[in-house]
């Protein structure tokens, strides 16, 4: 079973000054290469924001199902506060 960096991950450019996204150790997750570097750059910063956009997602389902339950006791702000960091990064707001 292979292991994966699972975030942070940031934007950064290779020795060859492509654009990429490396882990929070430095390593390398993706080049990113195809289309005007315009476009490269907005699919890195989505790359990048990858893992906090999973962790996003994973929040909203718990958030639902503690909704479907009846439960009152749930943080909304803290869900919405996640949410809006992963399209922030995504968008590079960070």
């Amino acid at each position: 079973m292979r292991h994966y960096s699972i975030g942070p991950w940031r934007v950064d450019t290779t020795d060859k000054n492509q654009t990429c996204v490396r882990s929070s150790h430095g390593g390398l997750v993706a080049t990113c290469e195809a289309g005007y570097q315009a476009m490269r750059d907005a699919d890195a910063k989505l790359i990048a924001a990858s893992p906090e956009l999973l962790e996003a997602c994973k929040s909203a389902h718990g958030f639902i199902n503690l909704v479907r339950e009846g439960k009152r006791d749930i943080n909304e702000t803290l869900v919405d506060t996640i949410i809006q960091a992963a399209i922030n990064k995504a968008e590079g707001r960070e």
